[in-house]
C-alpha cells in the first residue's frame, strides 16, 4: 500500500488546480493505476472510465483500456471484461497490448468459469515462453499463459493436459507469484497419470 493511497489524492489535486495542464492526463492515469495498486478496485474503475472518456486521444488510453479490463475482473465483472478486452485487442493487434489483453481476456473467461473458452484464447499466447521474447513483460505473460492453461486443464480434470503447460511455466518461472500452486497442481496430476 506504501505511498499509493496518499499518491492518488496527489494526482487527482493536479487535475482539479490544472485542468489544462499537458500532464492532466498522466496524474488521471498514475491516480487510477495508484488505486489498482491499493486494491481499490470500484475507484480505479471509476477513475480509468473517466480518463478513457474524458483523453480519448491521449497516447495512454490504451494502456487505461488494458486497467479498465483488470479493474473489472477484479470486480468480478468478468462478462463486461472479456468483451472491454476483446474490444481492445481487435483495435491494437501489436503484441505490447495485444498479449496482454488477450492474456487478460483468458483470465476473465477463466474467472467466469468459460474454461473452454479460456483455453482456446490460452493456445495463441502459449508458446515457449523463452523463444524470442526480448521483452520480459511479454515474456513473463506468455509464463503466466502456461499457468493459467494447467489451470484450466486442471480444473476440468483434464490431469494429463496439465502437466506439459504447468512444466513450462515452472521452467520459465520457478519462483513466480503461482509457483507453489502450479507445483501442487502438477503432482496431483501427475499422481493421476
Amino acid at each position: 500500500q506504501g505511498q499509493f493511497a496518499p499518491a492518488i489524492d496527489r494526482f487527482l489535486e493536479v487535475t482539479t488546480k490544472f485542468p489544462t495542464h499537458d500532464l492532466v492526463d498522466d496524474s488521471l492515469y498514475y491516480a487510477a493505476e495508484s488505486a489498482r495498486a491499493t486494491a481499490q478496485h470500484d475507484r480505479a474503475f471509476a477513475l480509468a472510465s473517466q480518463f478513457y472518456k474524458q483523453f480519448p486521444q491521449s497516447p495512454l488510453t490504451n494502456r487505461m483500456a488494458l486497467a479498465i479490463g483488470q479493474s473489472l475482473i477484479a470486480l468480478g465483472r468478468n462478462d463486461e471484461a472479456a468483451k472491454s478486452l476483446a474490444d481492445l485487442v481487435a483495435r491494437h493487434p501489436e503484441p505490447a497490448l495485444a498479449v496482454p489483453g488477450q492474456y487478460y481476456r483468458a483470465v476473465a473467461l477463466h474467472a467466469g468459469g468459460k474454461l473452454d473458452e479460456s483455453l482456446a484464447m490460452l493456445e495463441a499466447l502459449r508458446a515457449d515462453p523463452s523463444a524470442g521474447n526480448k521483452d520480459a513483460a511479454l515474456a513473463q505473460i506468455f509464463a503466466d499463459a502456461q499457468f493459467l492453461a494447467g489451470s484450466c486443464q486442471f480444473e476440468k480434470k483434464d490431469y494429463a493436459k496439465a502437466i506439459d503447460p504447468l512444466q513450462k511455466y515452472l521452467a520459465a518461472r520457478p519462483s513466480g507469484d503461482v509457483a507453489g500452486h502450479a507445483l501442487s497442481y502438477l503432482a496431483v496430476s501427475l499422481a493421476a497419470q
